[in-house]
């Protein structure tokens, strides 16, 4: 047996501009790398983190959130983190809580281990500066032999939000809030799943979560990345089918997705990376065509690739 690998690449083309939502933001996930704080600031330690508050915490250079710029961030024990001088505790930081403008890598009820910890970090060179905030070793309040530990990233000039797991043991199930919330509860942009940290949806509510389970974790560098949408460019495409990561395809397949917000035009592109061929051009998005795989095999054979990422596998 030997495998291949289908890589599509959409490029959006023609954008207007959009207002200031984070229901607009653009998200990806992939598989990269956990490097845990070591030498950062320690705001609190040890099996007593319950439900504190950490406030105005300084970023380090100015962030823009949702259309405002800050210079500090407050962090909440509970898996997630508020733009400005304060935040609320709450279990459910996207859907419940009076706290808005809202980071959340893991909203739920956690405490802290013996050995939990939350700390900071600012890195990198003015102008591409990175603040991480970690949550090292935490469980849910009402489990026993859990072990969670994560980190959400602001990026200075791109501001991009991303969120870094890293490892993950359970020995039940629980739910968390993923994503993030703008000025209210009706304005977020949240993640769910109930068996594939991998292969997330974008949520139809604002109470949508992942599932934390035995068989259901994220695994060790797995990476969610938010980005903010920029006036004159589009969000990516979402809904992809066949779903991003999918495996063990047929080659007769119907490729489909939805457009992001702000696009009228399209270039579709299908091959070996670095050597990709362009199969569609400058299309219109009112004249999106039937996309099959086996159209698109004929054309491009041998493939491999980015995107959506289809392994396939023939005798």
């Amino acid at each position: 047996m030997r495998k291949i690998s289908i890589f599509l690449f959409i490029c959006i083309l023609l954008t207007i501009n959009s207002k200031a939502q984070v229901n607009t933001y653009t998200f990806w996930g992939y598989w990269g790398t956990y490097n845990e704080i070591t030498s950062g600031t320690i705001l609190g330690n040890g099996s007593g983190i319950d439900d504190d508050c950490y406030n105005a915490i300084d970023i380090g250079f100015p962030f823009t959130y949702n259309g405002n710029t800050y210079t500090q961030v407050s962090i909440n024990a509970n898996g997630f983190l508020a733009l400005g001088s304060n935040v609320t505790s709450s279990y459910a930081a996207i859907s419940g809580g009076t706290s808005n403008n809202v980071i959340s890598p893991l909203s739920d009820n956690l405490v802290g281990n013996a050995n939990a910890s939350i700390s900071y970090s600012l890195d990198g060179n003015p102008g591409s500066r990175v603040i991480t905030i970690q949550w090292n070793d935490f469980h849910h309040s009402s489990s026993t032999n859990q072990h969670f530990s994560f980190q959400a990233k602001l990026f200075e000039t791109t501001n991009e939000i991303s969120f870094v797991y890293g490892e993950f043991l359970t020995n039940n199930t629980i739910t968390s809030q993923v994503g993030i919330r703008g000025n209210s509860t009706t304005d977020f942009h949240n993640r769910t799943t109930s068996n594939n940290w991998a292969a997330t949806f974008a949520g139809g509510t604002n109470t949508s979560t992942c599932i934390i389970a035995n068989s259901t974790l994220p695994i060790i560098g797995q990476t969610f990345c938010f980005t903010p949408a920029i006036s004159g460019f589009p969000s990516a495409p979402t809904t992809p089918s066949p779903a991003n990561n999918s495996a063990n395809l047929p080659v007769n397949n119907t490729l489909s997705w939805n457009f992001g917000l702000n696009t009228s035009s399209y270039d579709l592109w299908f091959g070996t990376k670095g050597n990709m061929v362009k199969v569609v051009d400058n299309a219109a998005v009112s004249a999106l065509p039937a996309h099959t795989m086996l159209q698109l095999l004929i054309q491009v054979l041998p493939i491999s690739g980015k995107w959506l990422k289809e392994t396939q596998t023939e005798p």
